[in-house]
């Protein structure tokens, strides 16, 4: 709950009343316990922590998208910002064309869509 200003759509966050847990086990504890009905996680996160439980568990909860959350990078029209652009757009392609970026990805088990149409040389 402690991004719920800066992560949720307002429309859904007026509706949320809960505690932080600063600890994703002590969420989860939380939630076994019975102490909340719910805790608010990336879903490839809380695939993970579901899939830790014993199989008789885990049918026991279940998971379900609130928002999303769009991201973009912008950049200054002048010239410091023009190269910041090209910097980013240039080590992205590089990150991409090497899997380097999709394994970062992956090692935290995220799924980000990054499509390289957006990545323009300007």
């Amino acid at each position: 709950m402690t991004y719920t200003e800066q992560l949720m759509q307002s429309d859904i966050s007026q509706f949320l009343d809960g505690i932080t847990a600063h600890y994703r086990a002590d969420a989860m504890a939380l939630l076994q316990k019975n102490k909340v009905d719910y805790y608010l996680d990336i879903r490839s996160i809380l695939e993970l922590h579901l899939a830790s439980l014993p199989i008789e568990q885990q049918s026991h909860y279940q998971i379900q998208d609130l928002s999303t959350l769009n991201l973009y990078l912008i950049f200054s029209k002048d010239e410091q910002g023009i190269a910041l652009k090209k910097y980013y757009d240039t080590t992205t392609k590089q990150l991409l064309e090497h899997n380097t970026l999709q394994a970062i990805y992956k090692k935290y088990n995220l799924s980000i869509k990054v499509d390289d149409k957006t990545i323009t040389e300007n």
